[in-house]
């Protein structure tokens, strides 16, 4: 007579088994997964402590671009009249000392180099623009008009640039968790101006 096959374990105990050794892989497995790549824990942290030097850049940036708008605002309307050697060199004075922070800064993101790179741009043309009106000053005739015509081309010049980069530092507040940073100059209506509307 044969005796029928008996398993080892009942079903149900066999079936709780199985779930439990699935169990302690799935956690053996985590565990040996989390210790075996420090690799991307040490690229998380590289990556959260440059976004923090970003953000930090970033807020810098509008602080510095704040301050500035009003003394870049008012050479840019200035120039838009006739000016005395006098203003000239208040005006010489004020871009000289806009230049400093704008040069004198770390290298942070993109978004934040290209803001400040754009924002630097902006007041060299505008110091050229004062170059070109002190120079129509002593100028007569045709040269004088040529010269007060390349002011305020570059003058000009100078607002677009800053608004290109009022708008790449607005994406750099928000990216840094500010919000809107709205720091154009006057809308001047130019072609290639941006503003708080683009």
């Amino acid at each position: 007579m044969t005796t029928p096959n008996r398993p080892l374990l009942p079903r149900p105990a066999f079936a709780a088994l199985l779930v439990c050794l699935v169990a302690v892989a799935v956690v053996v497995a985590m565990s040996l997964a989390d210790r075996a790549d420090p690799v991307a824990a040490r690229a998380t942290e590289l990556q959260a402590a440059e976004d923090r030097r970003n953000a930090e850049a970033a807020r810098d940036l509008v602080q510095t671009a704040d301050r500035l708008r009003s003394d870049v605002g008012a050479v840019v309307d200035g120039l838009a009249d006739d000016a005395s050697a006098a203003q000239l060199d208040r005006w010489e004075g004020r871009l000289a000392a806009a230049h400093r922070p704008l040069r004198d800064r770390p290298s942070a993101g993109t978004e934040v180099n290209l803001a400040a790179s754009g924002l630097d741009v902006a007041v060299t043309a505008l110091q050229r623009a004062v170059a070109a009106e002190r120079s129509a000053i002593e100028a007569d005739g045709r040269e004088r008009r040529r010269l007060t015509a390349l002011a305020a081309d570059l003058r000009d010049d100078a607002v677009v640039a800053w608004s290109v980069a009022a708008t790449q530092l607005d994406v750099a507040a928000i990216d840094a968790g500010m919000g809107h940073a709205h720091l154009f100059l006057p809308a001047r209506g130019l072609k290639g101006e941006l503003t708080a509307d683009h």
